[in-house]
């Protein structure tokens, strides 16, 4: 069983058991892309909740800052 895999219990009366995925933003786009080739409707059958990593937020903050440096420096230079 991969580690991203959690076994839950449904909040209803009859407690059924429901798994849930961590995954990426990029591997939710890929699965929701195949799920429209194959014409099968992800919201009724797959209950999907996607996590960014980690990694892309870094990566995200950095491009952000490096913005707001760069709009700085042209600041500045002028």
């Amino acid at each position: 069983m991969p580690s991203s895999l959690f076994k839950k219990r449904s909040p209803n009366a009859r407690r059924k058991f429901y798994y849930t995925f961590k995954i990426t933003e990029q591997e939710y786009l890929n699965l929701r892309s195949y799920l429209k080739t194959q014409n099968i409707p992800y919201k009724r059958r797959i209950k999907l909740s996607f996590k960014i990593s980690n990694s892309f937020l870094i990566a995200l903050g950095l491009i952000v800052a490096l913005i707001i440096a760069a709009a700085i420096f042209v600041k500045i230079m002028k």
